[in-house]
């Protein structure tokens, strides 16, 4: 190694060591004696929006230093929020930790069911598309429903429904997805499975009326005809307006005639 090498990467590891002291003392907080936690409060407050990092220094201090302040749940609150704010997935699951910390001490605080739609909503956020690993969305209904039976009356359970409802539809449709990926396989034993779990697990599936429709076509493909007709019919009342119910409607005024022809041979 040259002498210039070695002066070189000296001065880049003085520089690298001047800025990271720097940082430190930017990132350190100063709690002067005789500090009242509304003050802390009100300081980490203003600056949780531009140094989320540094407030959370202030709220967790607030926590450990006045256990018994009226302003102490709200700080503990704070702490989560600062990493939901900051988004991600790893900061989503740190506001998820702390939320539940949060519910967990002060069930009964005003901040709670706020706190309980922020779990469940984080698990929203990292919710994946249908057909990819469903766990999130899985954890996101259940906190959904866990907000909306213990703080019913909420506005935050009403927003719960919405959210609830988006997540159940992703679910089912992802096991739509491997139904008919089974039916255009041929696999119609595991497809008429899967079209059956979704029908039970989701009922209100936005989307039914396109199952309804592979099941009828599915019984149709095997022979079971009485099947094939009862689904056409429901796809065709149910939802009068929708792609399949249209379809199941045009198919039955071609071949429900013939659907109940078999249906006769089947039964003699």
């Amino acid at each position: 190694m040259t002498k210039k090498v070695v002066i070189l990467v000296l001065s880049i590891f003085l520089i690298s060591l001047f800025f990271t002291g720097c940082g430190s003392k930017k990132d350190e907080i100063v709690i002067n004696k005789g500090a009242t936690p509304k003050a802390l409060f009100e300081k980490a407050f203003k600056m949780s929006k531009r140094h989320p990092e540094k407030a959370r220094k202030y709220f967790r201090e607030i926590v450990q230093l006045f256990p018994n302040s009226s302003y102490t749940p709200e700080a503990k609150y704070q702490i989560g929020y600062t990493y939901y704010r900051q988004k991600g997935f790893d900061n989503y699951l740190l506001a998820i930790q702390e939320f539940r910390d949060f519910v967990a001490t002060y069930p009964s605080h005003p901040l709670a069911p706020q706190a309980q739609f922020l779990i469940a909503y984080c698990y929203y956020k990292m919710m994946r598309k249908p057909g990819r690993d469903q766990d999130n969305t899985y954890s996101a209904i259940k906190e959904f429903k866990r907000l909306i039976s213990t703080y019913p009356l909420t506005p935050q359970a009403k927003d719960g429904k919405k959210y609830l409802k988006k997540c159940e539809d992703n679910a089912a449709e992802s096991i739509f997805l491997i139904a008919h990926f089974y039916y255009k396989t041929k696999a119609y034993v595991a497809s008429e499975r899967r079209f059956k779990q979704l029908m039970a697990k989701y009922p209100n599936y936005s989307y039914m009326d396109k199952v309804y429709w592979y099941l009828a076509k599915l019984y149709q493909k095997t022979k079971r005809y009485k099947l094939a007709l009862e689904y056409f019919r429901k796809a065709a009342k149910e939802f009068p307006h929708s792609k399949y119910g249209f379809k199941s409607a045009r198919y039955l005024k071609k071949h429900e005639k013939e659907l109940k022809s078999k249906i006769n041979k089947e039964e003699k």
